[in-house]
């Protein structure tokens, strides 16, 4: 990542803003840059393996954040290699030895003679996952040697495990069980359809879509068990949270879902969890966990010795995506398994129970963005008007694409241009002008 290129890009946008050349929506930026006005810059090398976590802070330690990638809200308190010097972080040993060299082109001659050309069979189907790491063991967060070391059991790489090793069918991806449901039937219409393969391809949700998963909540419970908070703060938080659920729960009901219960007390007199608080945590639905712990992003909570959400993030998410621009596909891909039945594997993903059975392949060599994957989706967007920044969510649905010829001659081209260095981290623009050049191109 260019950091100088982030900052002026944000201050053309910012000058256009004031001269009234620009309703100054951000989307239409790199990225999402500090406000520090001073724009000094500290290149720091990032450690192996840690993606997009440490390339550029500043004097003030903040990042410059690719597009939908920052792990809190509020300002970070302190420069990167300072939370990742008190976080300790060990892999179990658990995942497949996979292919992370996987192009476009592979997936689309998946499963027949290349040597003949007879690809254009396959389709691919989308998955949004969390970016929440697998088979990790978090023994220190931010600093805090947790009491009960919090194992990971994965977002996007859940897939990459080594079910075999357990005698268990394998399994390409966790949802909730209704989600997992919706799934599986897009799954098997494709196959009924005409599908030689149906591709399971995921995407990178937000940097905070971890808020309605146990491994995190269980990260931020353990930080407080571990260095006990003040009782007073305990109640603030507990008033804050429970007035957010209680907004929260009014809009639940008022489209026709059911409604919030409120949080008990956080914290004991010793300013520990309180088992009725941790069971809360444990047995509500994502809706209000993900309330609850997103109302823990702070400042003001995080000053006065409450858990760091950053901290907690880092810990528990994979190191390969911190950071990273939302809407990113490819970082795990597989054959879903025609017409096989959910398997219920909370022992494997607590939060997402229901497991969808398949072949894992490993990952593309270079993440694509979902707009240029899913052109046929993306084309319809603009066709009603859309705004491109809200496709992710419209994503959600379970939404597919056939690998005919014109879908590989656009991926690789796209692959070229990142390999090249034409795009280093595509912007939603950079998307857009790219399918607006070549739709003319191809008039």
């Amino acid at each position: 990542m260019n950091i100088i290129r982030q900052i002026e890009t944000i201050r053309k946008l910012q000058k256009a803003v004031k001269e009234g050349r620009s309703n100054g929506d951000l989307s239409s930026a790199l990225y999402f840059a500090d406000q520090d006005k001073s724009g000094v810059v500290t290149d720091i090398l990032p450690r192996e393996n840690l993606g997009y976590a440490i390339d550029s802070v500043n004097e003030r330690g903040n990042l410059n954040i690719g597009r939908g990638g920052a792990l809190s809200t509020t300002q970070y308190s302190k420069p990167m290699e300072e939370y990742l010097a008190g976080t300790t972080v060990t892999p179990q040993g658990n995942l497949l030895d996979l292919p992370t060299d996987l192009t476009p082109e592979d997936l689309y001659y998946q499963g027949t003679d290349r040597a003949f050309g007879t690809g254009g069979k396959n389709v691919g189907l989308l998955h949004l996952y969390d970016r929440s790491s697998a088979d990790n063991l978090i023994t220190q967060v931010g600093g805090i040697h947790l009491n009960s070391p919090q194992y990971t059991h994965g977002g996007l790489k859940y897939g990459m495990r080594n079910f075999a090793a357990d005698n268990h069918p394998h399994l390409i991806g966790a949802n909730a069980p209704s989600a997992a449901n919706t799934i599986a039937k897009a799954r098997d219409r494709l196959y009924d359809e005409g599908a030689e393969n149906v591709i399971g391809m995921t995407s990178l949700m937000g940097g905070r879509s971890d808020a309605v998963n146990l491994d995190y909540a269980r990260t931020v419970l353990n930080m407080i068990d571990s260095r006990p908070i003040s009782k007073s703060l305990g109640d603030e938080m507990t008033t804050s949270i429970n007035k957010a659920l209680a907004t929260a729960s009014k809009q639940s009901v008022a489209k026709g879902g059911d409604p919030f219960p409120s949080m008990p007390s956080l914290v004991n007199k010793n300013g520990t969890v309180s088992k009725a608080a941790r069971k809360w945590f444990e047995t509500v639905n994502q809706g209000p966990r993900g309330v609850a712990l997103s109302d823990f992003d702070k400042a003001g909570f995080r000053k006065k010795g409450g858990p760091d959400v950053v901290a907690a993030r880092l810990a528990v998410d994979d190191p390969d995506y911190i950071h990273a621009p939302s809407g990113m596909v490819g970082g795990f891909v597989g054959i879903h398994k025609r017409g096989s039945p959910l398997i219920d594997a909370p022992q494997y993903n607590p939060t997402f129970t229901a497991g969808l059975q398949g072949v894992p392949l490993g990952s593309l060599d270079f993440m694509i963005p979902e707009a240029v994957v899913m052109p046929k989706f993306t084309a319809v967007r603009r066709f009603e008007g859309k705004n491109p920044a809200k496709d992710s969510r419209s994503l959600l649905s379970p939404t597919s694409q056939q690998f005919d010829q014109q879908w590989l001659d656009t991926q690789m081209d796209f692959r070229d241009r990142l390999v090249s260095g034409d795009y280093e981290d595509p912007s939603i623009n950079d998307v857009m002008e790219y399918l607006d050049r070549l739709n003319k191109e191809r008039r």
